[in-house]
């Protein structure tokens, strides 16, 4: 079943040349009671989590930075 919310931001990431795509997407967190000032991501589908498979809320500073690191680790 697909997510019911919709995302406030959505990103799309494409080396040119290559044909895979990938969808971020960046939800407030006060959709989970939490801070207007976090959000929460889901990756290709995914939500991003931690190593315990807890939720994550980030705020923007920390999704630029791991937006930043896929970049270089993927592309």
């Amino acid at each position: 079943m697909g997510e019911k919310r919709k995302a406030s931001f959505t990103i799309l990431l494409r080396k040119q040349g290559k044909r895979k795509t990938h969808k971020i997407e960046l939800y407030p967190a006060t959709m989970w009671g939490g801070s207007k000032s976090f959000y929460r991501i889901r990756v290709d589908g995914k939500w991003f989590q931690d190593m315990v498979g807890k939720k994550l809320f980030k705020i923007k500073h920390q999704i630029k930075d791991i937006l930043w690191n896929s970049i270089k680790d993927h592309f």
